[in-house]
Parts: C-alpha cells; structure tokens; sequence
C-alpha cells in the first residue's frame, strides 16, 4: 500500500523519535523499514502505529486513493487542454505537496507539477523539477518513466530546443507504450513541425489524429489539425490546408477559444498570401489588427503580414513606411524586441538598394533567425537568397537551394 512513507511524515510532524513511536509494537529496525517501504509492513502493525500517532489507517489508505485519482485528473485536463478543470485540481492538489512527497505519490505528484508549470509557461520551475526527477528516473514505475519522458521533450521544446527534443523522444521512445502514445506521436510531429521537416510531421500528425477522435480530445485534436495545416502551407497543400483552418475556426468559435481562434486566423492568412489570395489575406489580418489589442503578439505579427501584402500589391511607399514606423513603437512599447527586426526588414525592402537589401539578409537578418531558431522563417529567407543569386552569384544560389531542401 505504500503507507510506510506517510507513518514518516506523520511520525515527524508529531516531533516524535522512532523509538517513542514503535515502543513495544515493534522494533526500530522494523519501523525503520516500513518507513522506508522496504518492507511493508502488516495491518495489525500499521493500524497500532497509526493510532499512536492519532490517524485512521482507514483513513489515510482512502486519501492515498483519492490523492492518487486527482493526480491523474490534473494531468489528463493538461492532456485535454481543459482550462478549468487544470484551475480546479491544481488547486485542489496544492495543499497536499509536503503529504504526496512523503508518500508514494512523490514521482507522480512532481511529473505531473511538471506538466503543469509546462502548461502555464514557468519553464524554469519545470525544468527545476525535471532536473530533480532525472536522477530518481530508474526508481519511477514505467507510467511515471513514460510521462516523465514526454514532459522532459516538452520542456525543451518550450525552451526553444526543438532539434534535442526529437532527439531525446527518439532515443527514448523504449519508454513509450500505448496509454500515452498519442501524446508521445504529437511531440514528434510538433517538433517535426518546428524543425521544416514537414513531411515526418505530417505522418505523425495522420497517425496520433485518430487516437485524439477516438478519445473525444476536442482541444488536443485541434492543436493536432494546426499543426498539419501549417505544415500543408509549407509544403504547398494549400487548398488541404485552407480546409483545415475553415473547419478549426468554425470549431474555435463555438468553444469560445478566442486566443486560439485569432492564432488560426492568422495561420490561415498566411496560407491565403501563399495561395495569392491578397485581399482575402488581407481581410484576415485586418479583423485580427482590428479585434485585438497591440500588446497580444497576434496583433504585432498580424500587423507585420499586413505591410508584407501591402508591399506585394504595391500600396504607397510612403504611406508604408509610416505604418512601419508606428508599428516599430508598438514592438518597443510592448517589449516585443525580437520582432522589430521583422519590421525593420520590411522598412529597409522598402528603402534599400537591391544590393543592399540583400546583403543585409544575408549579414544580419538570417544569422538572427538562425540565432533565434525561426527556423521557417530561415527557410523563406534562404529561398529569397536564392533566387537572387541565381542572377548575381550562381555558385551561391546553389548553396542556398540546397540549406532550403
């Protein structure tokens, strides 16, 4: 039953040594193996050793239970991405951290408090405790190994470190069976995904899409269905792509998730502006500009694909470069510092010679994506590259079609 670890607790919360515990109920070497669940010790044994302490066995054998199922609750709304019921049993949970960590419940209850600082983006509160669970990993049950693995390349992907977590889901992927696979097949595709290999992304997305159906996992089965539908954009699947978003956005709107509904809108813009579709891409980024305020980062880069159409189509120089402007003091404003060299970029399109231009994307604008690891981004700035050489310096285009591929 793995009660020896809460006699411990209780024993230490009363102030009490272990001789003045298992004085004539047992020997100290005894207690001393029940507390450290080496030996579990009989009914009889722990029902005297409970009552000295003054708590029902009983009891404490259903709080064990009751702890354990609303574990497993917290960490499926992660799964199912249910806001509310996440706000409910985190809540629920907190009071009892000191009683789970003396109890069997402690590799559970710190892999789920991982999953659950992931979720709210404390990266370094996670990884505090992945760093802590990562010398206990052989002691964990297989559930606890598995979770643990999945949680650890969800860490590194929200640390921006996509290419370590595929690698780390790969050569562990031993510790990966059926109850969470589906989870384990969106990290790859995810990360896939992030990395521009987008043909593995959509073979995981294709298999861990009927399992999130199966499994009624509403939220998890939409991330899934973005994912592919950025990586239908970036393979050229538009008209696959557009389908998706319709039916997502439609869904979106129902659920009343509006962060995400105006993501997808976004992403569904760009493919719109792939598929040439200015004004209809326009209309996109415009409702988004107009609904959202200009600290949500939607908003700045919503703003960003605006002047990108406006240039394509050829509106006022001018007129262009005082939206710029102003955007650039929305970036600054809001401490979005990284994406004032997207807008930059698009000022010095506008105001730099060809030459020029280039030899700035070249020099300066790709190693920051690069640096930043924007990596699809990186991929159109490589293409842009290319085809520019190919006039100038076909020797160089070559390298650059090839870093695209």
């Amino acid at each position: 039953m793995g009660l020896g670890s809460v006699v411990k607790y209780y024993r230490l919360k009363a102030g009490m040594t272990q001789n003045e515990l298992c004085r004539e109920i047992c020997s100290v070497s005894h207690l001393s193996k029940i507390e450290n669940d080496s030996y579990e010790g009989n009914e009889e044994t722990l029902s005297l050793l409970f009552e000295r302490l003054g708590i029902e066995l009983e009891e404490e054998q259903e709080k064990l239970i009751g702890l354990e199922k609303e574990l497993h609750s917290l960490l499926n709304a992660i799964r199912y991405l249910d806001e509310e019921k996440i706000k409910y049993y985190y809540a629920s949970l907190k009071p009892n951290k000191d009683y789970c960590s003396s109890s069997k419940l402690l590799f559970l209850y710190e892999i789920v408090m991982m999953w659950y600082y992931n979720y709210i983006n404390d990266v370094q509160k996670a990884i505090e405790i992945q760093d802590f669970l990562e010398k206990l990993f052989k002691n964990m049950d297989k559930d606890e190994q598995c979770l643990y693995v999945i949680g650890y390349s969800r860490n590194l992907v929200k640390n921006n470190e996509p290419t370590k977590a595929l690698e780390y889901l790969e050569n562990n992927n031993k510790y990966i069976y059926s109850t969470y696979e589906q989870d384990y097949l969106f990290q790859l595709g995810y990360c896939c995904s992030l990395l521009c290999d987008f043909k593995r992304a959509i073979t995981y997305m294709n298999k861990c899409i009927p399992i999130f159906q199966e499994e009624l996992n509403i939220m998890k089965l939409i991330s899934a269905k973005i994912v592919l539908g950025i990586t239908y954009t970036n393979t050229g699947l538009l008209d696959e792509a557009s389908s998706i978003y319709t039916n997502i956005l439609r869904n979106l709107r129902m659920l009343g998730k509006r962060n995400l509904y105006y993501q997808t809108l976004y992403n569904y813009g760009l493919t719109l502006l792939e598929k040439k579709e200015y004004e209809e891409a326009l209309i996109k980024f415009e409702k988004i500009a107009k609904d959202l305020e200009a600290s949500d980062i939607t908003f700045i880069w919503s703003k960003l694909s605006m002047i990108n159409v406006y240039i394509k189509i050829g509106r006022d120089k001018d007129l262009l470069l005082i939206k710029i402007e102003e955007l650039i003091e929305d970036i600054k404003l809001n401490k979005f510092e990284q994406l004032s060299m997207y807008a930059q970029r698009l000022k010095f399109q506008l105001t730099m010679p060809e030459k020029k231009y280039y030899e700035y994307l070249e020099n300066k604008h790709l190693p920051f994506l690069q640096s930043t690891r924007d990596f699809e981004e990186s991929k159109i700035v490589e293409m842009e590259l290319a085809q520019y050489y190919e006039k100038v310096d076909p020797l160089k285009a070559i390298r650059y079609y090839k870093n695209y591929i």
